[in-house]
């Protein structure tokens, strides 16, 4: 079974398994019981929607011997000896809150799969990208749609950090280390007819701190291990990277490169109930006596930058911080690693004013450790940002995967009722929750757009009632339903709107 957490249907390629039982595990001390011999090992399996039709699938990984566990009502769990296989499953047009269903039927030999995607030692490609790997690690992009070209993209930069938790600062002699002359080990790991996944190895020397003035950063050498997974669906126009990185170093800041290519030193940062604009410039830091403006900005879900008709938006999970270089016009750089030693602290170049809080010393702030990072590289042309119905498809894609859950039998509800569709694609859902008192659910949408939209909410459960209301949940006005399930409403441009949902059948 899969849930799709999207207000739109939707497909994508879902991680899940699939557990096949093989005998039951006695447990304790019971001589009157028999222990039958484990089932042989499946030859193979199929999986069907709801309709009968046959889903592709791709096998990662294989557990001939697995455990499980299955609980019950009346006992203990009981344990099983199971044969498991972790898949993606091709999952196609799933309901918006809604679920799709999958059976498994066994069959004599795996089925044969394909597709139009391909993979070698140093490229992958689909029907809208290709991605080759340089011998540096580096990433060249090709959007086959547009024929748009970009070269050496995801770079690794590294430099000292002499400042605190509050605030990065340079140490007054910095040095810049990159992957640009590195040498990467580059490995096809995985390919399928759904997704195929190259693997980028490679190692920056880099000090293991600061020098005790702080104004340099040291001699001494460690070893930062880095390895990439760059991974290419079947059906998805974006390139997804996982990083994991072994921090071995301390008081430096590591950053993932952008080098797009573009003239520009305005970027559109993905923002609460919106996109900032900002122009990056860069300042004379002699000119500020208290706290130099900084350089990095935040983001929530990702960062545009545009050049004519031309785009590149880069995704992040869980990495806020992005720059866009004022003196590399057109190259974001993403942090990936801040490591300091202090709370706070007055020696901070970009903070001439002082301290920002205590002066205490807190070493977890180095990140020892191993880190991992996700993030995805999504071309597209500046129309298709600016209508920003494609972008916010590709960005809810990256950010709300497919969540699929194992069930034996029929479930205890029917799920036919479940699934709610918003459109257009262009307003961006920020909440959908129970109401403070309890009377129904808010739904909080905004429109990013400069233009006014007009939005229809289509819900598979019937609609008592659908109310205007504040962001105090306080109602406003009540809005038409159209035959118990739809509601039309107009979202101004740049503008919020919430809306009490009741439904017929208490939820």
């Amino acid at each position: 079974m899969v849930f799709n957490p999207q207000m739109r249907n939707t497909s994508q390629v879902a991680a899940a398994s699939v557990e096949f039982f093989r005998q039951k595990i006695v447990v304790g001390l019971n001589p009157t019981v028999r222990v039958k011999k484990p089932l042989p090992l499946i030859s193979g399996f199929c999986l069907r929607d709801e309709k009968g039709n046959e889903v592709p699938y791709q096998i990662l990984q294989h557990e001939p011997e697995g455990h499980g566990l299955r609980y019950s009502d009346y006992s203990y769990p009981s344990k099983r000896l199971t044969e498991r296989f972790h898949v993606l499953v091709d999952a196609a047009q799933v309901p918006g809150l809604g679920f799709a269903r999958y059976r498994v039927e066994l069959q004599k030999s795996m089925p044969v799969y394909h597709s139009s995607l391909r993979a070698q030692e140093n490229f992958l490609e689909n029907d809208y990208l290709r991605v080759e790997v340089q011998g540096n690690g580096a990433i060249n992009l090709l959007d086959k749609r547009t024929g748009e070209h970009f070269s050496g993209l995801h770079v690794f930069e590294d430099g000292g950090d002499a400042g605190d938790e509050y605030n990065y600062s340079y140490p007054r002699k910095d040095a810049i280390f990159t992957s640009q002359d590195a040498a990467a080990t580059v490995t096809l790991v995985e390919t399928g007819p759904l997704r195929a996944t190259l693997a980028i190895a490679l190692t920056l020397s880099l000090p293991e701190g600061l020098m005790d003035s702080r104004r340099s950063r040291a001699r001494r050498r460690v070893q930062l291990p880095i390895r990439t997974r760059v991974s290419l669906y079947h059906n998805q126009p974006w390139v997804e990277f996982q990083t994991t990185v072994e921090n071995t170093a301390k008081d430096h800041r590591l950053r993932v490169l952008f080098p797009s290519g573009f003239r520009t030193n305005i970027s559109y940062a993905d923002s609460q109930f919106g996109l900032t604009r900002r122009e990056h410039h860069a300042v004379n830091p002699a000119e500020f006596k208290i706290e130099v403006p900084t350089a990095v900005h935040p983001m929530q879900r990702g960062v545009t930058i545009l050049e004519g008709e031309r785009g590149l938006t880069i995704a992040t999970a869980g990495m806020p911080e992005y720059e866009l270089k004022a003196e590399e016009p057109g190259t974001l750089a993403i942090t990936l690693l801040r490591c300091v030693a202090r709370l706070s602290g007055g020696d901070l170049l970009t903070r001439p004013g002082g301290e920002a809080g205590w002066i205490t010393y807190t070493p977890e702030a180095q990140c020892p450790g191993t880190h991992t990072f996700r993030y995805a590289i999504i071309p597209h042309t500046a129309s298709q940002f600016e209508a920003y119905g494609y972008v916010n498809e590709q960005l809810e894609n990256f950010h709300l995967p497919f969540l699929a859950m194992r069930r034996g039998g029929e479930p205890a509800v029917d799920l036919a009722p479940f699934g709610m569709a918003l459109s257009p694609s262009s307003l961006v859902l920020s909440a959908c929750k129970p109401a403070e008192d309890e009377q129904g659910f808010i739904l909080r949408i905004y429109n990013p757009t400069a233009v006014s939209v007009p939005g229809e909410l289509v819900s598979a459960c019937a609609l008592r009632s659908v109310w205007l209301t504040q962001l105090n949940e306080r109602d406003v006005q009540e809005l038409q339903v159209e035959a118990g399930k739809r509601v039309r409403f107009e979202v101004g441009p740049r503008k919020i709107l919430s809306l009490r949902l009741k439904f017929v059948v208490r939820l």
